[in-house]
């Protein structure tokens, strides 16, 4: 194998471990970052400010479903099913 090849494999080896383990993963709530996402989402359409309610979900893998209730300060109700997807994030989906 030529020195170079060598050479450029330890270094994506060295740069892929250091992005594992620098990844902050622990980080990652569900439930607070759907919660801000839906504020977030209400202020921009409604112009409302809000208080969200988000049942957490009992595991954080891809795929995993929870559901959020926000109260809007007019008095509106809207409940939210929120999905855990790769990211990781989440995605929001108002139920109607």
């Amino acid at each position: 194998m030529p020195k170079r090849t060598i050479v450029t494999l330890v270094v994506f080896a060295i740069v892929g471990a250091a992005l594992f383990f620098l990844y902050p993963r622990s980080s990652f709530d569900p439930a607070t970052d759907a919660s801000n996402k839906i504020n977030q989402q209400i202020w921009d359409e409604l112009g409302r400010d809000s208080e969200v309610d988000c049942t957490a979900p009992e595991t954080s893998v891809v795929g995993a479903a929870f559901r959020c209730r926000a109260m809007v300060d007019d008095g509106t109700t809207l409940d939210f099913d929120v999905t855990i997807v790769d990211g990781p994030a989440v995605v929001t989906d108002l139920d109607i």
